[in-house]
Order: C-alpha cells, then sequence, then structure tokens
C-alpha cells in the first residue's frame, strides 16, 4: 500500500513540476520574443505604415498569413474609382521558389497617381528618397556633369504609367513641365520599352530603342526652337535613368536575414498585366529554363508576396 501510494504521488508531482516548467518555458520565450517583436513593429510603423499613411499611399489590403513553411504578404492598392487587376496572376511555373512576388500594373499606376498626380518632384528629393530606399544612390540618378539640376511637375492624371505585356514591360511618364537649370518644356511625354531576356545567371530587362522624349496630346501642334533644346537636355538625362539594360544582380539581405544567402530569380514573366518573379537561393538554384506562354504549373510553395 506504502509503495502504491508513493507512486501516486510521484506522478502527480512529475504531473506539477512538469507544469510549472512549462510555464517558466512559456514565460522565458515571451521575455526573450517581446524585444524584437517590438522592435520590428516599431521600424515598420515608423518606416513604412506611419509616413504612408501620412501621405494617403498606404495600401487599402495588406494582409500577413503565415504557415509551418511559408510568410504570404497579400496587397491591394487600389479605390477612388482605380482599375484594379481583373484576373488572377500567371502561374509559377518553377517548384519550389523561395520567394516569390505576383505584381499587377496597377498596384504601380495607383500608388504613382496618389503620389504624384500634380507634383514637382527635384533632383535632390529623387535622390534623398532613393538613398533611403536603397541605402545608395543609383548611377542614373547621380547630378549631370554640366550642374544644372533637373526637376518635374508631373500630369493630375497617369503620372506614371506601367505596362506589363509580350515577355516585356513599357514605362511611360507624362510631365507638364520638365525643368533643367533655367530651361524648360512643357507637356512632354517620356517613354521607354523593355524585353525581358535569360542569361546565365538569370534574366535582364534590355531596352528596345532609346529612350523616347515627344510633346504629349497636350501640347498644341507645333515645337519651336525653345522647347526643342530643352527636350534632348531630357532627353540625355532620362538615359542615364532608363539605362540600356537592368542586369538582374540577385537579392541579398541584411543582418540576421544574411545567412539566408543570395537570392537568385529562375522566374520573370510579363503578360497580361502581371509580372511573376521566383528567386531561389544561389546554392539551388538550377539553370533558367524558359517560360513559355500558356504553360501551367502547380504553383510553388512558399509565396512570400502577392500584390495587386
Amino acid at each position: 500500500m506504502a509503495w502504491k501510494r508513493a507512486g501516486k504521488q510521484q506522478s502527480e508531482a512529475e504531473c506539477i513540476a512538469s507544469s510549472h516548467a512549462e510555464q517558466r518555458l512559456n514565460e522565458r520565450i515571451d521575455q526573450q520574443a517581446a524585444e524584437p517583436l517590438d522592435r520590428g513593429n516599431r521600424q515598420y510603423m515608423e518606416k513604412y505604415k506611419q509616413p504612408f499613411s501620412d501621405r494617403n499611399l498606404f495600401p487599402q489590403l495588406l494582409r500577413f498569413s503565415t504557415t509551418d513553411r511559408a510568410l504570404s504578404v497579400l496587397g491591394l492598392q487600389a479605390g477612388g474609382g482605380k482599375v484594379a487587376a481583373p484576373d488572377d496572376a500567371p502561374p509559377l511555373v518553377v517548384e519550389g521558389a523561395d520567394m516569390t512576388l505576383q505584381l499587377h500594373e496597377s498596384a504601380i499606376n495607383n500608388l504613382a497617381l496618389d503620389a504624384l498626380a500634380g507634383r514637382t518632384m527635384y533632383e535632390d528629393k529623387a535622390q534623398a528618397g532613393a538613398k533611403n530606399l536603397l541605402g545608395h544612390l543609383p548611377e542614373g540618378l547621380k547630378g549631370d556633369d554640366d550642374g544644372r539640376p533637373w526637376a518635374i511637375t508631373f500630369t493630375r492624371q497617369r503620372p506614371l504609367v506601367v505596362t506589363f505585356a509580350d515577355n516585356g514591360f513599357k514605362i511611360v511618364i507624362n510631365g507638364v513641365r520638365f525643368y533643367k537649370g533655367d530651361s524648360h518644356c512643357d507637356y512632354t511625354t517620356v517613354s521607354a520599352v523593355y524585353k525581358i531576356e535569360k542569361t546565365a545567371e538569370g534574366f535582364k530587362a534590355v531596352r528596345q530603342g532609346p529612350v523616347n522624349v515627344a510633346p504629349s496630346k497636350n501640347e498644341s501642334a507645333g515645337v519651336g526652337v525653345p522647347q526643342r533644346a530643352p527636350r534632348y537636355s531630357l532627353k540625355k538625362r532620362f538615359e542615364k535613368i532608363l539605362k540600356p539594360e537592368f542586369v538582374s544582380e540577385g537579392i541579398e539581405f541584411s543582418g540576421r536575414w544574411k545567412a539566408a544567402g543570395k537570392l537568385m530569380p529562375v522566374q520573370f514573366e510579363c503578360r497580361d498585366g502581371w509580372a511573376v518573379i521566383a528567386w531561389k537561393r544561389a546554392a539551388a538554384a538550377p539553370k533558367v529554363a524558359a517560360v513559355k506562354k500558356g504553360a501551367v504549373a502547380k504553383a510553388a510553395e512558399p509565396k512570400v508576396a502577392s500584390a495587386r
């Protein structure tokens, strides 16, 4: 009887001790997680949500979800009668991608409408924004040798239009006035067309012909000599920004994410208004395969970002 009672009490004591140990472990995990979670939330609010909300640029929908294998972000940049994606994105054709992006052209165009319509962008402001976003100043945004700064006053409708189609994309910038130093030209459209090509390392976007700088439809017929000279300077300026080629060099994260290694693109497709990009870690990235129009494959997991 004593042995039976002792065994029963031992079992109860072990159960109580186990419960206490579990409680202490949970408290320790909460304490260790509280600081990085608080820091991440603070950075998200200060660097993204608050600045975008102050400018009425925050997405109408931004939804995060997780599984045991993936983090997914779904965003919607629409509202106010703006055009949105009419259908689903093309399927992913690469199995086992580590990160994917499905982006509809309307997300860029709607954001540009809210951010740029009727506003003037100055060279120094554009440079500061690029540094803040990328951590460095791209070569195309550096000042010109003549020392004359540039600026753009965008149109109130369709200030920036991006189109994804035919395995490429087109960029159109519509300006009420473009400045270069003391000179300027009015109602001008700047455009460039790119095609996606495969390379041994991934993909590159190749510009089709020169950057086109022309009077917009809003300008009356006929361009005088005072307008031609500024447009020539404008063409030279945008040929630096819209380079002949954009070569993908992959993505490398900083901090604790650096251990993930370099992510290289294994799919880059533009059609029907959608851009679909998939990345794999460089060590596991296979040779890039051709993407055939109409190819159907099971969507790769994990899907990290999906935006319309």
